[in-house]
């Protein structure tokens, strides 16, 4: 009964549902999207990550390498990332991807000796460029780790192609710089020895090359929910809207009766009955015997000493005599 009671609250105030649902579908795409670009407001990022190896070409994955060639590797792997960190790094990852330069932004190299935990006090010029770096839209990381010739690129774009592209860029951009190294070092002339000197015999270095460790890997991180968000809000303001409507008539009308019955009964404490002092007859067709009824006719003797029982109205106060004697008679049936 009482479902039955709220729908037909609601359709008789079918203009306020609606408003009610107008408002429902407006904020749910607020919640959802920016008015009026209509821009979704969800937070969506591309993320991508990649290894490099700083190995030997004859690779140490196959032939194996004793404890100083993997520290030697080690150190390098370091260099290279400090490389990465570069300007001229950023540019060249800028002409592989087709990224602008200017909206990449690199960090690094980070390793267990330089965490990157170290990196939050430091000096308000650097924290200012810093937080200039994190409004960029892409964004690379270089982590190098500790006795292993390992380079991890995080890569972090408006989408996931696009963090893919950019840490595949910096692999390439890391192993054109490393062939232009082997070049420039093929073309130092050798010296000669001085005359009656004898050459030390020297261990040959096995020379340096970068690989990547698999393909880089990305996804996207956030976003998705857009369309149950909406929903969600939806059906919440649109509850709220409808319960009330149902529920504040019916509180505005038990308030005035509860104020109404609160006056009477003031009014019925500080006022007097007022008893008429000689009751006017009324018609005969108008009139009753019952004293309690409104436009009843006033009581009458049926026997009276002093008329010889002629039925003469009763005095005022027989009259109040007799609506307390109703009154307790009216109390006791209830």
């Amino acid at each position: 009964m009482e479902l039955v009671s709220i729908l037909r609250q609601l359709w008789r105030r079918k203009l306020l549902v609606f408003l009610v649902f107008v408002a429902a579908v407006f904020v749910a795409i607020l919640s959802a999207y920016q008015v009026p670009s209509m821009k979704k407001r969800g937070l969506s990022l591309g993320a991508a990550s990649s290894q490099i190896l700083v190995d030997s070409p004859a690779s140490t994955l196959v032939e194996g390498a004793d404890g100083g060639t993997l520290t030697t590797l080690s150190t390098r792997a370091r260099v290279y990332a400090q490389y990465l960190s570069s300007l001229e790094a950023r540019d060249a990852i800028s002409k592989i991807s087709g990224v602008p330069a200017r909206a990449i932004s690199l960090s690094g190299p980070f390793s267990t000796d330089v965490p990157r935990n170290t990196y939050q006090n430091q000096p308000s010029e650097s924290r200012a460029n810093d937080v200039l770096k994190e409004g960029a839209g892409y964004r690379l990381i270089f982590d190098a780790q500790d006795g292993v010739p390992i380079i991890t690129v995080s890569a972090q774009a408006p989408t996931a192609q696009a963090a893919i592209k950019i840490a595949r860029a910096s692999y390439v951009a890391l192993k054109q710089y490393v062939d232009a190294l082997k070049i420039e070092a093929d073309q130092v002339p050798v010296k000669p020895l001085p005359k009656g000197a004898t050459a030390a015999p020297l261990t040959p270095d096995p020379g340096v090359t970068v690989r990547q460790l698999g393909a880089p890997e990305g996804g996207t991180i956030g976003g998705g929910n857009g369309k149950l968000m909406m929903i969600f809000v939806f059906f919440v303001v649109f509850a709220i809207g409808c319960a009330l409507i149902a529920i504040l008539p019916g509180m505005a009308r038990h308030w005035r009766l509860l104020d109404r019955a609160e006056r009477l009964v003031d009014e019925g404490l500080d006022g007097e009955v007022a008893v008429p002092a000689a009751p006017t007859p009324m018609p005969a067709a108008a009139t009753s015997d019952d004293p309690l009824r409104f436009g009843a006719r006033p009581a009458m003797r049926s026997e009276h000493a002093g008329n010889g029982g002629n039925g003469s109205p009763l005095s005022a106060e027989e009259v109040r005599q007799a609506e307390e004697a109703a009154r307790r008679r009216a109390a006791s049936w209830r």
